[in-house]
């Protein structure tokens, strides 16, 4: 589980920095972690914090390759969601709208792109952890510089565009008398739609007046 491990980081980090701060204030540090000292203690302490680096460094490696691998899978289920069962939906309501059949309800499509919509924010709060961390301890090398903004930036684009997506006219304008017709558009006269948001942070259906 991310969060686990998450969390299983921050201890890691936390840990490492209180036992290389304890080092550098007692002088058996120096400014980096490749210093030399004579006493056989301080070399001991230092081997156990290179040991403590590698495990934070090969958890770190470990986090980004798995975030990598979450946004990838996301960006599977999204297209699928956006490419194909709204497309399908919207097709489907075309048709309804010179009078096929009635269309089906948008419920299902809201509970999974919400499901979706919040599995983002939570990787997306997640690897701002990840930058937290990282300016707290960095290192040469370290795997949350290489790959974080490109991390950032593929969430970024992934929330952005299923928004977008998520934004649909649950119902287009049609007669008054028939409603199973579209509405013959003129200029200077007024017709109502509804608009949906197809994720439940908050309610935002409400009747469009143009």
């Amino acid at each position: 589980d991310m969060e686990q491990k998450m969390k299983m980081l921050e201890n890691l980090q936390d840990d490492f920095d209180f036992n290389y701060k304890t080092l550098k204030s007692q002088g058996e540090l120096s400014q980096d972690l490749n210093g030399n000292s004579q006493a056989s203690a301080a070399r001991q302490k230092m081997a156990q914090l290179e040991q403590m680096l590698s495990a934070l460094d090969q958890l770190r490696r470990q986090i980004v390759t798995e975030m990598g691998g979450l946004l990838t899978a996301m960006d599977y289920v999204q297209k699928n969601l956006t490419n194909e069962e709204l497309a399908d939906w919207k097709r489907r309501q075309q048709i309804a709208c010179i009078g096929g059949p009635p269309n089906i309800c948008l419920d299902r499509l809201e509970t999974w792109i919400t499901s979706l919509a919040e599995s983002q924010l939570q990787i997306r709060q997640q690897i701002k952890k990840l930058e937290e961390l990282q300016q707290k301890v960095s290192y040469k090398g370290d795997p949350i510089i290489q790959h974080r903004p490109a991390l950032e930036e593929k969430i970024v684009d992934l929330f952005r565009n299923l928004m977008k997506s998520a934004f649909v006219v649950e119902r287009q304008p049609c007669m008054p008398m028939h409603p199973d017709r579209p509405l013959v558009i003129k200029t200077g006269v007024q017709f109502t739609n509804k608009v949906r948001l197809l994720v439940k942070f908050q309610e935002l259906n409400y009747q469009l007046k143009l």
